[in-house]
């Protein structure tokens, strides 16, 4: 109990307690996100970006959260700028897979003719606007063209009482939240 407690109020004063989300991080649908529009970043960049704010690059699941994160972006007028997402086709060309899991990318919404592995050098997933939305194409990795998505894992493991657990993060936050 004193672990749990311990590490909530070493990350409490980062929290948005309307949200649910750690500080700076915006909430759509049951996510937390987190985009940083300020610098451009090749794809490594961007995930270390991201680790460095206890996140990874957002791995997108569903049209419904693509079309959320489009939707934010559209709202936001993002329409010049492209963001770096998690899935990469690093190990085997053709076969996209989220970094920070080792998963199959499962779903996609590829821009028309993508993903193209142009010149034999994009093996990295990112959005761009076209003239219907956000779209994902392949890119190439080292180049600083892109800004990161960050996503906040929805579940942190923490070791209790000699096991892992896993906690979902707005369960142990509502907890300690006062309102």
């Amino acid at each position: 109990r004193v672990g749990i407690l311990l590490f909530v109020v070493t990350n409490f004063n980062g929290l948005n307690a309307d949200s649910n989300c750690a500080e700076g991080f915006f909430k759509l649908a049951e996510k937390c996100y987190l985009i940083n529009a300020d610098t451009r970043m090749n794809w490594y960049q961007a995930s270390h970006f991201c680790r460095q704010h206890n996140s990874d690059l957002v791995i997108i699941e569903s049209e419904s959260e693509m079309q959320s994160i489009n939707d934010y972006l559209v709202q936001q007028k993002y329409f010049d700028s492209h963001f770096w997402i998690d899935a990469s086709d690093l190990a085997t060309e053709g076969e996209f897979v989220y970094h920070s899991t080792g998963q199959p990318m499962n779903y996609s919404r590829w821009s028309v003719g993508q993903p193209d592995n142009y010149k034999g050098q994009e093996n990295c997933v990112r959005l761009w606007y076209t003239t219907n939305g956000f779209y994902m194409n392949d890119g190439a990795c080292f180049t600083e063209f892109a800004y990161p998505i960050c996503e906040m894992p929805k579940f942190f493991s923490i070791f209790f009482h000699d096991k892992f657990r896993q906690i979902e993060w707005p369960k142990i936050i509502s907890r300690f939240v006062l309102h």
